[in-house]
């Protein structure tokens, strides 16, 4: 099997924690709850992305354009 990695902001790192059952590792927990949640809505959430690059600047620029456009949309600019 393939080693993946994922990065969890802290507030659902700590509740994929809470979740984890006795001798389940986290790998685990994430994998069930994932699974429970594709079962119950197959459909991906519409404002869930990904994007995939061998720029090591993508992120920074996509911070940078997501600032652009809320500044834009801003009203009190």
């Amino acid at each position: 099997m393939v080693r993946r990695t994922i990065t969890l902001p802290d507030s659902l790192d700590t509740r994929v924690r809470e979740q984890v059952g006795d001798n389940e590792s986290f790998s685990a927990a994430i994998t069930r709850l994932v699974e429970a949640a594709l079962e119950r809505d197959p459909e991906p959430l519409a404002w869930i992305g990904s994007g995939q690059s061998d720029d090591p600047d993508l992120a920074l620029q996509l911070e940078q354009v997501m600032d652009e456009l809320l500044a834009a949309a801003d009203p009190g600019d």
